[in-house]
């Protein structure tokens, strides 16, 4: 691999700061309900605290703050990087969590998309030739439109086609399918430059594309990928306490995911506080005391 699996995930949580950032910085104003990183941060806590997918975990989170829209990505996003090894596994934990959410069609296969994405990212197996038919295998079968929208995208990229004839050919960007197909353009005609696909997809009229753009890059390009002046941004003293906290928990957070996912020997006690608006994690979250690959000490 060109880059650590630790370097994958960090960059795969970077790219939610980063996303948060870009959109506050584009105008755009905190949600009432959790962040995008609290959304992430909720979804890693139950595989942290389980070991496992444990579906009455994630019965009980209050389902209105991410179900139906792009939030339903981020808050399954660790599902996709715990499971990111074993395709079939990914798939089914997918669905079974998206059918206790009760999530409509159309977002249950931009869901299965993304998250096929991302295991495919931090694997370093996508390929911008094969990503759509392979996601069009992975959702199966499905009455929605995405598998057109995504096979028409192939094209689109084989045509070297531009962002304008894009948005033209993918039709209404509101609508669910064409915001995902949009979001894949972004990434897989820029693939190994952060920047430039960030800047792209500025160009479309959704102000929540960037976010998932900047996730998806950033599990593909790793954190040796992301410029250091875009890293700088998370860490500037101009930022608001609250910004640099929850950047700081993320990155320690994609650490003890992937510990998890490798193996612990011994692990502390920790403590996950939900509030209306918020989500808190105890400092003292979680003492890595070894970690080996899979199946060694799990």
């Amino acid at each position: 691999m060109r880059y650590s699996l630790a370097s994958h995930f960090r960059g795969t949580f970077v790219g939610i700061c980063l996303g948060e950032n870009i959109t506050l910085d584009s105008g755009g104003k905190r949600t009432k309900g959790f962040s995008h990183c609290q959304l992430t941060t909720l979804g890693a806590m139950g595989l942290i605290k389980q070991g496992k997918l444990d579906l009455h975990y994630w019965q009980v989170l209050p389902q209105e703050n991410f179900t139906n829209s792009y939030r339903v990505l981020l808050a399954t996003l660790p599902v996709a990087l715990f499971f990111h090894d074993n395709c079939i596994k990914l798939r089914q934990n997918l669905l079974d969590l998206l059918q206790v959410w009760q999530v409509e069609a159309i977002w249950q296969d931009i869901t299965l998309a993304f998250a096929y994405a991302i295991a495919q990212s931090v694997t370093e197996k996508l390929h911008p030739s094969t990503l759509n038919s392979q996601i069009v295998s992975f959702i199966g079968e499905t009455s929605t439109v995405l598998p057109q929208k995504l096979l028409k995208l192939n094209y689109l990229l084989e045509q070297r086609a531009g962002l304008a004839r894009v948005k033209t050919e993918l039709g209404e960007i509101e609508s669910a399918s064409s915001m995902m197909a949009m979001t894949f353009y972004c990434c897989l005609s820029t693939l190994e430059d952060f920047s430039l696909a960030i800047r792209r997809s500025h160009q479309t009229s959704l102000s929540y594309i960037p976010t998932l753009v900047a996730v998806l890059s950033g599990a593909y390009n790793s954190t040796s990928g992301i410029p250091v002046s875009w890293q700088s941004q998370l860490s500037s003293p101009r930022l608001p306490q609250w910004q640099l906290s929850e950047f700081l928990q993320m990155l320690k957070l994609a650490d003890v995911l992937l510990a998890h996912w490798s193996g612990l020997y011994e692990v502390n006690s920790h403590q996950t506080n939900i509030f209306p608006g918020g989500v808190a994690i105890d400092e003292n979250l979680i003492s890595l005391q070894a970690i080996a690959a899979p199946d060694i000490i799990r």
